[in-house]
C-alpha cells in the first residue's frame, strides 16, 4: 500500500507542477498582451514570452521523465523510493536530458512542416483536394512510424534512468537490441490497457491516479525483464 501511494503521489505532484507552469504561462501571456495593449505595440514581444513558456513547459517535462521513471524503477525493484525521487533528473546529467528535449521538439517541428506549408498553400489557392489526400497519408505515415520507433526504442527512458551515464546514442542502440522479438509482445500489453479508457471515463480521470502507477509499473517490469534476458544473451 505504502509504494502505491509514494506512486499516486508522484502523479498528484507531477500534476500539480503542470498545472502551476500552465496558470504562469497564462499569466506571462496576459501581462505581455495588457503591456501590449498599453502601449500600441509590442505584438512580437507577446509572441516571443509565449514561444519561451511554451518552450520552457515541455523542457520541463523532459527533466521530470527520467525521475518518474528512475522512481517506478526502484518500486518495482523493491528498493528505497520516495516521491522527491521525480527531480532526480534535475542534478543528474540534467543537460542530456534537456538537449533530449530540445532535439524531440526540433524533430516534432521538423516533422510538421510539410503539413503547415501545404495548408497554407491550400489556403492561399483555395484547393484543399491534393492538401486532404497528401495530409491524411501524411498523418498515417507519422503514426506508423511513431509506434514502429516506440516499440524499438520504447525502452531509452529506462535505460538512462538506470545508467545515467549511457551515451543517449547507446541507449537508442541497446533498445533496438532488447526489443528484437519483443516488440509484439510490448504492443500487446499497451492494447491490454485500452480497457480502462471507460473507467477513466466514468470516473472523470480520477483513476488515473491509480492507473498510471499501474501502466508505468507493467512497463517497468517489462524492461527488467527485456533487460535480463538481453544480459543474459551477452555473456
Amino acid at each position: 500500500m505504502g509504494r502505491y501511494l509514494t506512486g499516486a503521489g508522484a502523479v498528484a505532484l507531477v500534476w500539480g507542477i503542470r498545472m502551476l507552469l500552465l496558470i504562469m504561462t497564462q499569466i506571462c501571456v496576459v501581462f505581455s498582451g495588457i503591456l501590449s495593449f498599453s502601449t500600441g505595440k509590442g505584438g512580437l514581444a507577446v509572441l516571443m514570452v509565449l514561444g519561451f513558456c511554451v518552450l520552457a513547459f515541455f523542457l520541463f517535462q523532459f527533466l521530470l521523465i527520467p525521475g518518474m521513471v528512475r522512481l517506478y524503477l526502484n518500486i518495482c525493484r523493491g528498493q528505497e523510493a520516495g516521491v522527491g525521487e521525480i527531480f532526480w533528473g534535475f542534478h543528474n546529467h540534467g543537460g542530456k536530458f534537456l538537449g533530449i528535449g530540445i532535439l524531440a521538439l526540433v524533430l516534432g517541428a521538423v516533422l510538421i512542416t510539410p503539413e503547415i506549408i501545404l495548408a497554407l498553400a491550400a489556403e492561399v489557392t483555395g484547393d484543399w483536394r491534393f492538401a486532404r489526400l497528401f495530409l491524411s497519408g501524411y498523418n498515417l505515415l507519422l503514426a506508423a512510424a511513431g509506434i514502429y520507433v516506440s516499440l524499438t526504442y520504447g525502452q531509452f527512458y529506462m535505460i538512462l534512468a538506470d545508467d545515467p551515464a549511457e551515451s543517449v546514442l547507446l541507449a537508442l542502440s541497446r533498445s533496438g537490441e532488447m526489443m528484437k522479438g519483443s516488440r509484439l509482445r510490448l504492443l500487446a500489453l499497451w492494447l491490454s490497457f485500452l480497457g480502462w479508457v471507460p473507467v477513466v471515463c466514468l470516473t472523470l480521470g480520477v483513476s488515473l491516479l491509480w492507473l498510471i502507477p499501474y501502466i508505468t509499473c507493467a512497463q517497468a517490469f517489462f524492461y527488467l525483464e527485456v533487460k535480463a534476458r538481453w544480459s543474459k544473451d551477452q555473456e
